[in-house]
């Protein structure tokens, strides 16, 4: 019994060693906090991997009774409580599509615009703040900021019609809602997989206010 309880214990210390090394693991920003982690898939047939995940994923079910997502399944961006869709452009050339609409919808709610730093940890506020965002159907500006002509090979007509910005693996590109600008999200796109058909990317982002904390503000403001 007390061999039982000291294996035990030690299960419950390695597990909170654990837990405590993912959260120092965490990539935080100096200014706006957690560096977050999101990811899009597009509909796909499951890889092997993916039907050895699904397998855990079904046994932790049944124990915890928590619902999992079907495999090869759509799954979308999400930032905070909104989503953001991503496409495959070229797997060879590690890029993709963002779209300016809601996901399933035909209703533009996304802006965008370039950065030109490489690092998360290195965006500051002023590059939120005096970011000049582009909107849906604004074609000659978003072939303007983000290169757009040098795409147009691969698959213009999304850009031509504005409906979409091209984007690649390793490039940071801001976005804000129309509804709510002063929120902007720091966009890095990492880890692109896919094939001919289909894709999937992960993305690190931060989330900022272009204004400064109320506290900041008061501080900033004369007597």
């Amino acid at each position: 019994m007390k061999r039982l309880l000291a294996v035990g214990a030690g299960l419950a210390v390695a597990g909170l060693i654990g837990v405590g090394l993912l959260f120092f693991s965490r990539a935080w920003h100096p200014e706006f906090g957690l560096i977050r982690s999101t990811q899009m898939a597009e509909q796909h047939p499951p890889s092997s991997f993916e039907r050895f995940v699904a397998d855990g994923r079904e046994f932790l079910r049944k124990v915890f009774k928590a619902d999992a997502p079907p495999m090869g399944q759509r799954e979308y961006l999400h930032l905070g409580s909104s989503q953001l869709e991503w496409s495959l452009m070229s797997t060879e050339l590690k890029s993709g599509w963002l779209y300016f609409a809601r996901p399933e919808a035909n209703t533009f709610v996304w802006e965008f615009a370039p950065c030109v730093r490489v690092k998360l940890a290195d965006v500051t506020r002023a590059d939120l703040s005096q970011a000049h965002f582009v909107r849906a159907h604004d074609t000659n500006q978003i072939k303007s900021a983000f290169d757009a002509d040098s795409w147009v090979e691969n698959n213009g007509r999304l850009t031509v019609e504005g409906r979409t910005i091209p984007v690649r693996e390793g490039q940071i590109v801001l976005a804000r809602q129309i509804s709510a600008p002063d929120t902007v999200y720091a966009l890095k796109f990492k880890n692109q997989v896919g094939a001919d058909s289909w894709g999937g990317i992960g993305v690190e982002y931060l989330q900022g206010e272009v204004r400064p904390p109320e506290q900041d503000r008061r501080a900033n403001e004369k007597p």
